[in-house]
């Protein structure tokens, strides 16, 4: 038989699975819509959805032995549980309603909130959601788990959050690597929320009836984590500190940083050590010393040194690293919801013309377009707008996201030679060649298009992992 591991990626519009063997090599996969309620998530569907297609995906694998199963997700969505099930749906973090809760939100917010809790609060965060919850709720409640970690709740019956997920709810403490007791109870009571343990983390014996003529006598479930940093552990496992831009439904510019001076602690794969990593039974994790309130001695994202001054350019968030001590820096930017607006406003064949390259993009010499940003905010025209052509808006709309793009990556990654790129956007050449231009900087594609699932089955594997061949595109 063929023992393989299998990722999973609980997009916000598909669920990706895919089986890889003890090398990080990709066997079979397979992929459905994320399955909703309008806007809304059904947990179980969720894990009904996923245990179709680790069945679908062995279907075409010879002879497979599943030895584990991780998951990677959104960061923002979650559920009341209690007895182990879900008590209702979750609201995700792209659903406008969340902005009913902005003014209760801004009686919580202070200077430095990003660097302590690594986020800025709005209304994607998971607070947003909390404090939307009816009280009669909470009351029926065991805990709350995100929505990316209740497959393991489900299989293994142990509540957990993934110490990547933890930050994008706004009330997690990168130091001392804590829950912020204060600012969850104003919405949430303390003992529901779950223990965060780091990515890697083996949480419990995979238990599923629908899986069980697949499962290996030791198959487990492996602690995962938000989607984008995943994908970005298998670019710093080939090239440490290089960028990636993962353009799916949103666009997500991050980068790995290792602490200075001192080597990663990553425990073994194999027996789910992960070093001093943190503890599922407090929920602590140790992620070095953030402890300087003013803002200096803060860490330099040139160097990727978080220790030796300089705080985080705005919009850029911070959370523990999937890999090693360091951190994940991370910006979010809109883009599928950026460019469904403009074909609803009739620009949808000028729009794919640019996409596949087939019209010229002349640059604007001023903005045309202001782009939807995340909590629901809306895109529009600007005045300048009024008087172009169907071609010229889209042109320039297209333009100004591929700058937004670029300018998030140089704040990011101030003197990368190059940046890596992933997601369903990436193969549109028209796009790429935008992307590319806008930042001055090569493009390297990479060739699995699945890569938060890759990285999230990389998170299980025991041994060397094989690189991911790239495309490199020049501006």
């Amino acid at each position: 038989m063929t023992d393989v591991w299998a990722g999973a990626d609980l997009g916000s519009t598909n669920v990706k699975v895919l089986l890889a063997d003890a090398e990080g090599t990709v066997l079979a996969r397979a992929a459905r819509p994320t399955p909703r309620a309008g806007l809304r998530v059904r947990p179980d569907e969720l894990v009904d959805v996923l245990e179709e297609l680790i069945l679908l995906a062995a279907g075409a694998a010879s002879r497979p032995r599943l030895r584990g199963v991780c998951v990677a997700g959104v960061g923002e969505d979650g559920v009341l549980h209690a007895g182990g099930r879900p008590l209702g749906t979750a609201l995700p973090w792209f659903d406008p309603s969340r902005r009913a809760a902005l003014d209760r939100l801004a009686e919580l917010a202070r200077p430095g909130d990003r660097l302590r809790y690594g986020v800025e609060l709005d209304a994607a965060r998971t607070v947003a959601a909390w404090a939307l919850i009816p009280s009669a709720d909470l009351a029926a409640a065991d805990g709350w788990v995100a929505c990316t970690d209740y497959p393991a709740l489900r299989w293994t019956g142990r509540a957990i959050m993934s110490s990547s997920l933890a930050p994008r709810t706004g009330a997690w403490l990168l130091d001392p690597g804590e829950w912020d007791i204060e600012r969850a109870g104003r919405f949430l009571p303390a003992d529901l929320l779950p223990p965060v343990v780091p990515a890697g983390t083996v949480v419990g014996e995979l238990r599923s009836r629908r899986l069980a003529d697949l499962l290996a006598s030791d198959a487990v479930v492996v602690a995962g984590g938000h989607d984008h940093p995943v994908g970005a552990s298998v670019v710093h496992r080939q090239d440490p500190g290089a960028p990636l831009d993962s353009m799916g439904t949103a666009e997500v510019l991050v980068r790995t940083l290792e602490p200075a001076n001192r080597p990663a602690r990553t425990g073994d794969r194999r027996t789910g050590d992960r070093g001093d990593r943190g503890d599922l039974r407090t929920g602590v994790l140790r992620t070095g010393d953030l402890r300087n309130e003013d803002g200096g001695d803060r860490g330099d994202l040139r160097t990727g040194d978080r220790r030796t001054g300089g705080n985080p350019p705005p919009g850029v968030d911070l959370s523990p690293a999937v890999l090693g001590d360091g951190l994940t820096a991370l910006t979010v930017l809109e883009l599928d919801r950026n460019m469904t607006w403009l074909r609803d406003n009739g620009l949808g064949p000028c729009l794919d013309a640019v996409l596949a390259g087939r019209l010229v993009v002349e640059r604007p010499d001023r903005p045309v377009f202001a782009p939807g940003a995340a909590g629901g905010e809306p895109p529009y025209w600007t005045p300048a707008a009024a008087d172009l052509s169907a071609e010229a808006r889209a042109a320039g709309a297209a333009w100004q996201l591929a700058q937004a793009g670029a300018a998030a990556l140089r704040a990011l990654a101030p003197d990368a030679e190059a940046a890596y790129a992933a997601g369903g956007w990436t193969r549109a050449p028209g796009w790429m060649r935008l992307k590319a231009a806008a930042a001055g900087l090569p493009y390297r594609i990479l060739a699995e298009p699945e890569l938060s699932a890759l990285g999230a089955a990389h998170l299980c594997l025991p041994g060397p992992i094989a690189p991911v061949s790239v495309r490199e595109l020049t501006p």
